[in-house]
């Protein structure tokens, strides 16, 4: 009976970490003004493009904002404040457990006045050692894929390894069983 209990306890602490594991990422940024000065208090939208649903926070003592628990999607990003002209961030990409930065600098003008970036940000993981890549739609079909099989595409991964060690026709690997990600798990005996 003891060991059943630990057996019990271990499948618990086991479950609760895997429901720990979340896909939802976050994003976050500096608002400052023309002379680098941080701005508090300022208002920070983040709208996500898709179902238009937006959430609002403001910056900190230190200028500093943050959205977590963002859901994967395409969000625009806009700052304002009293005497400054509004910021606004458009197709920022945010993509599954990201970790996306978008830094505002005001200018003095007035509220109806808008600065537009159109460019999207580029996406840092300051937060995390894990390696990984995300296959957007618009990649899997721009990329070649060789002999139309999709289990090559995991390749790209730099974290994946084929464990195949005969010849690397198309369709000798298969199946995903024969990739590991995250390292190799044949054992030597």
């Amino acid at each position: 009976m003891k060991s059943f209990c630990k057996v019990f306890a271990l499948i618990c602490v086991l479950a609760l970490s895997a429901a720990a594991q979340d896909v939802r990422a976050r994003v976050q940024g500096l608002v400052t003004d023309a002379s680098q000065a941080v701005v508090a208090g300022a208002q920070v939208t983040l709208t996500n493009n898709g179902t238009n649903v937006a959430a609002v926070t403001t910056s900190n003592e230190s200028g500093q904002y943050l959205f977590d628990f963002v859901i994967a999607g395409d969000y625009t990003v806009s700052v304002e404040m009293q005497g400054f002209r509004r910021f606004v961030q458009k197709n920022l990409l945010v993509q599954s457990r990201g970790d996306v930065t978008v830094d505002a600098r005001l200018e003095i003008g007035s509220t109806g006045e808008v600065i537009t970036v159109e460019a999207a940000p580029v996406s840092v993981q300051f937060n995390t050692s894990t390696m990984a890549l995300t296959l957007d739609k618009k990649m899997t079909n721009e990329l070649p894929v060789i002999n139309r099989n999709p289990f090559l595409l995991a390749q790209l991964n730099p974290a994946s390894v084929l464990r195949s060690t005969t010849e690397q026709s198309p369709y000798h690997h298969w199946a995903a069983t024969q990739i590991d990600v995250g390292g190799n798990t044949t054992t030597k005996e």
